[in-house]
């Protein structure tokens, strides 16, 4: 037997009805949507899309009463994230996030910014939180086209104001997307009543639903501006060459996960019966007995909010204890029948907020600045990629002009990563790595920051659990 505490990754067990629609759908329906006659099987698909588009809509507040024209489903959040954000961003626009983001959100924006859109990122608090004082401040010192932010961070369980949030963009007018991945079908939510440009979720952990299905509720004139990501067969408009306009159309080439969606649809319908407050409070509940039995365990370190506080914390828990590695110790709590999930949990910023990116197996680094060279050209084979802060166990000798990082033993020397800090002048150093295996040397590494700070790209960060 197992306890499963691995819910902010998905959402199980699924309620059983989740399972049944699916297989009813494959064994009694199975027609495609729109691309039939008007059987009885044909118009039971369209029935059944058209219901889960409507929940979606009563549950996350869609706009023009409900519509469920402006909801359009996906494959999951991250698939709902890359639609709106390359699907409205363009070279020349300003785009600001904030540091607690999930690679959902990171990785689309780091790729537009190399095509040309100015990113800002907005560094959040200890405990995940951003001042929704400091969005301001940001967006009156430059103007920004669109705001993305997580609703609540997947690492800690953090819950942005996202309320506060949204005055603070309708009254710049500045458009907000929002990556509800961890809070939709647990804290209420309308994106018509906060103005959100696009409400991006994912079917299956809060909303309980199966994996594979996600979607985003529109702003009618924010969906206009989007340019669709894919673009082919629609079942509909069939004798135009182009995209068709109308929605959701727009945005569903292509034969969607139709078992999905009979999952999904029968998700929401069991999250209607229960009560969106009642299913938080159920969390709240387990999430508090659960937090009071971990600050008993000697050696803790907790990451977030000490305690639970409703509608601003999540029971998603990230934990390190002193002096063990968390990868070798989510294997044994595994071997014990306990399901969690060590490492960086696809956010590597938020990670970085809280300097762990060391908790692995370490080996001594350490690397020897020469003098400034006038040269301020960066070597091509070994890019700055992105930029944790450092961990506060790097031990600075000022003497002897060593910096010492731990970094996992296993770490080969093409991995490592530079931290950009504050700018300097161009230096050749020399980088060694100790190790049980005799030494390796990177050499001639140049830099145009220093000093700077080495990492591996795949250390072990943290222990999370959810509580559902």
């Amino acid at each position: 037997m197992s306890i499963y505490f691995n819910n902010a990754a998905t959402t199980w067990p699924k309620p059983d009805c989740v399972a049944r629609a699916m297989s009813d759908f494959l064994g009694s329906g199975g027609a495609n949507l729109g691309r039939g006659t008007a059987s009885a099987r044909d118009l039971g698909t369209m029935d059944l899309v058209l219901e889960c588009r409507e929940r979606v809509a009563r549950l996350l507040g869609g706009y023009e009463n409900a519509s469920p024209v402006y909801v359009t489903f996906t494959a999951n959040v991250t698939e709902s994230l890359n639609i709106v954000l390359k699907g409205f961003l363009k070279p020349g626009m300003r785009a600001v996030t904030t540091s607690m983001e999930h690679n959902a959100v990171t990785r689309p924006l780091r790729h537009l910014e190399k095509n040309g859109v100015e990113l800002k990122i907005l560094p959040c608090d200890r405990q995940g939180y951003l001042d929704p004082e400091k969005l301001a401040a940001a967006l009156d010192a430059k103007k920004a086209d669109l705001v993305v932010l997580s609703h609540c961070s997947n690492v800690c369980g953090s819950v942005q104001d996202l309320e506060a949030f949204a005055a603070v963009c309708r009254e710049r007018s500045v458009r907000l997307v929002v990556d509800t991945a961890q809070t939709a079908g647990l804290i209420p939510l309308n994106a018509a009543a906060l103005g959100l440009a696009a409400l991006c979720f994912t079917g299956h952990k809060g909303l309980m639903g199966p994996q594979g299905m996600g979607g985003i509720v529109w702003q009618p004139e924010f969906a206009r501006l989007c340019e669709p990501l894919v673009e082919g067969g629609t079942g509909s408009f069939s004798h135009v060459e182009t995209q068709p306009e109308a929605m959701p159309d727009r945005f569903e080439s292509g034969t969607g996960n139709l078992p999905g969606i009979a999952g999904l649809n029968a998700a929401l319908k069991w999250i209607e019966e229960r009560g969106v407050d009642a299913i938080r409070a159920h969390e709240n509940e387990l999430g508090s007995r659960f937090l009071a039995g971990l600050k008993k365990l000697d050696g803790l370190i907790l990451y977030g909010l000490p305690e639970m506080v409703d509608k601003k914390r999540l029971s998603v828990f990230a934990v390190n204890f002193e002096g063990v590695d968390n990868g070798i110790l989510a294997a044994e709590l595994s071997s014990r029948g306990l399901e969690t999930r060590p490492g960086l949990q696809c956010s590597p910023w938020g990670i970085g907020r809280w300097a762990v990116f060391h908790r692995g197996r370490c080996a001594s680094v350490w690397a020897v600045s020469t003098p400034p060279l006038r040269s301020t050209k960066r070597c091509r084979s070994w890019p700055i990629h992105w930029r944790p802060y450092a961990p506060q166990s790097c031990r600075r000798n000022e003497r002897a002009g060593k910096l010492i990082v731990p970094i996992p033993a296993d770490t080969v020397c093409r991995d490592f990563f530079v931290r950009n800090v504050p700018r300097g002048t161009s230096a050749t150093n020399v980088f060694r790595r100790r190790s049980g295996f005799g030494q390796v040397f990177c050499r001639n590494f140049c830099a145009v920051y220093t000093p700077f700070l080495l990492y591996s790209p795949h250390p072990c960060a943290i222990i999370r659990l959810r509580i559902k």
